[in-house]
């Protein structure tokens, strides 16, 4: 029986991607050797991992949260429907699937409301001035431009 040898050529070219790819390889790297420290944990290291990834899930929905926050501010302010910050923007609420209305002022007139729903379905919505989808904690959201009543 013979044995299989990786060529000269392959192991340049493994060594090559490595170096180009240094962030993805410490990547997988700690993602393997998180995966072999759990098969050897004690229930109070489970409660302590619990505990970090429900902090890292929490930060990583915030930076999302702020990240859809900022869109919407930065194209709210490129259409014609008022400027400034967004108030009331409840991530909590867009978290559970609740819709969001965000009254814009401009300069003390309230021009518009921003609806923001996780929805995978589109609404008919009177009064609609623009609406968009964009990607928000994988789910499909739709944001509605909506005219103040």
């Amino acid at each position: 029986m013979t044995e299989k040898k990786t060529s000269d050529a392959q192991i340049k070219a493994s060594r090559k991607w490595q170096e180009k790819n240094k962030e993805q390889m410490n990547y997988i790297r700690k993602r393997s050797a998180a995966r072999g420290f759990l098969k050897i944990t004690n229930k109070e290291d489970i409660n302590e991992m619990e505990q970090l990834l429900k902090n890292r899930k929490e930060e990583l929905v915030m930076e999302e949260y702020e990240s859809l926050k900022t869109f919407i501010e930065n194209d709210y302010a490129e259409k014609d429907f008022g400027h400034g910050d967004l108030e009331e923007f409840d991530p909590e609420k867009i978290m559970n699937g609740e819709t969001v209305e965000v009254l814009s002022d401009d300069f003390g007139h309230k021009h518009s409301r921003v609806k923001v729903i996780i929805s995978s379905d589109d609404l008919k919505l009177n009064d609609t001035l623009d609406v968009y989808t964009v990607n928000f904690m994988d789910k499909e959201v739709y944001v509605y431009y909506v005219n103040a009543d």
